[in-house]
């Protein structure tokens, strides 16, 4: 399961795809936001150009409107490459967990412990791992609920000594 708007605890949003032998952090790179967001504006902007095309179309020249319809056309296919690139940047990790290929980064048989705090509304995850390393996950509402769900069901599952 597939755990979405996770932050880690420098601050980057991730995603947290549970397994049977593990976790994987995916974390979101700021390219990949870039690239959705413009894409998401260059989608807006095609929409505004359309309607502005067929208003002058019809009111004023129909010339100038198809010139504006033709410049919406070419928005709306530098939305649709922009918005592909970004999707393939996270299908890239997603297909290597799917295939087996990537070891899982918290796997289940690292995992020494996990504790979960609420704080405010936000709840705080830690997870200690038989290395020493310790690594904190935050969510809030519904996610927040399910990443202490989740963490408990994976280390009962796996039978890990220290839950607290």
């Amino acid at each position: 399961m597939q755990l979405r708007g996770v932050e880690t605890a420098d601050g980057t949003m991730a995603t947290l795809w549970f397994t049977d032998g593990g976790v994987y952090l995916i974390r979101h790179s700021a390219r990949q936001s870039v690239l959705l967001r413009r894409a998401g504006g260059a989608a807006f902007a095609a929409v505004a150009v359309a309607l502005t095309a067929m208003g002058v179309g019809s009111a004023v020249n129909g010339r100038a409107g198809s010139i504006l319809f033709a410049g919406a056309g070419l928005l709306a296919i530098a939305a649709a490459v922009t918005a592909v690139a970004g999707m393939a940047l996270s299908s890239w990790t997603g297909r290597a967990i799917r295939s087996g290929t990537a070891a899982p980064d918290l796997p289940l048989t690292g995992i020494a412990w996990a504790r979960s705090a609420e704080d405010g509304e936000r709840v705080r995850v830690t997870v200690g791992m038989t290395g020493g390393e310790v690594h904190e996950f935050t969510a809030a509402g519904m996610t927040g609920a399910d990443l202490v769900r989740r963490f408990d069901t994976l280390l009962q599952a796996g039978g890990a000594p220290n839950r607290r």
